[in-house]
């Protein structure tokens, strides 16, 4: 099971790549989209095995 500090780490992870995709798909720059989509799909293969694990305020504060 992933640990709180892993868990924000991968959805930081998450965040940023999911992010770069938009900025790629606005500039019609495809070439990496395949890259980071197996990149969140990594991630979220990480995360899904843990459950769910509850995070506190300052801990949701660092995900978003």
């Amino acid at each position: 099971m992933p640990v709180r500090h892993e868990v924000i780490h991968c959805y930081g992870e998450l965040a940023s790549a999911m992010s770069l995709m938009a900025s790629l798909a606005r500039t019609s720059e495809w070439d990496r989209l395949p890259e980071l989509e197996a990149r969140c799909a990594a991630l979220v293969d990480r995360l899904r095995p843990g459950g769910a694990v509850s995070l506190d305020a300052a801990q949701l504060g660092k995900v978003g």
